[in-house]
């Protein structure tokens, strides 16, 4: 009877909160590793550059178009960016194994989730709310005099960019996890139909001089 008698572990109890942000630094760190992050960076530079290089090279009437058509097209980077975010927060997991650990603890599954929605949503947001100050920035950078005056455009912008942030990256996380081995496919038909296609006949969008 000199043996030892082998004791059954037990998992080491953890909380649902603690677990979300666990989740959270675990995909922030994923991400920060990967291509991902710095594609998107790329990205929202170049719009960045072009914006400001239009206005201070362009003539007063070219500027107000040109800033007239980064506002048009700024909700797209949005959308580009949550789509790269969060349509693949959970088709990647096969690079980490975060569900797999996590599911072998006694914890609900939404901790997981939410853990790796709001990863997604720091990158976003961290990425937009740079290039929304940078492109606030940017777009005044021949009238440096009125950047304070108008400093209330910027907070509109970086509340807008906000909640675009918590909305799409939300619709195409989900999306992207209806097929995970094509977490981009839904999303993009959701841009393309819904932001594009159905967008010209939405009431207030109606030309009544045709």
């Amino acid at each position: 009877m000199g043996g030892k008698i082998a004791q059954k572990t037990t998992p080491v109890p953890i909380s649902p909160f603690a677990a979300v942000w666990h989740v959270t630094k675990l995909e922030l760190i994923r991400m920060s590793r990967g291509r991902a992050v710095r594609a998107a960076a790329v990205i929202a530079g170049i719009f960045v550059v072009i914006a400001t290089l239009a206005c201070v090279f362009g003539t007063q009437d070219s500027r107000a178009t040109f800033v007239g058509t980064v506002r048009g097209l700024f909700p797209f980077l949005t959308m580009g960016l949550a789509m790269l975010f969060g349509a693949r927060a959970l088709s990647d997991d096969s690079e980490t194994g975060i569900l797999h650990f996590f599911h072998l603890l006694p914890l609900p599954r939404w901790p997981v989730t939410l853990g790796k929605y709001v990863g997604a949503i720091i990158a976003v947001g961290a990425l937009m709310g740079a290039s929304t100050i940078l492109l606030y920035l940017g777009t005044h950078i021949a009238e440096p005099e009125l950047i304070l005056e108008h400093h209330v455009d910027l907070w509109r912008g970086l509340g807008a960019s906000l909640a675009a942030t918590l909305c799409y990256t939300a619709v195409f996380y989900f999306l992207g996890t209806v097929v995970a081995d094509l977490p981009y496919l839904l999303p993009l038909l959701f841009i393309v139909i819904f932001e594009l296609g159905l967008g010209s006949y939405l009431p207030g969008s109606w030309d009544p001089a045709r």
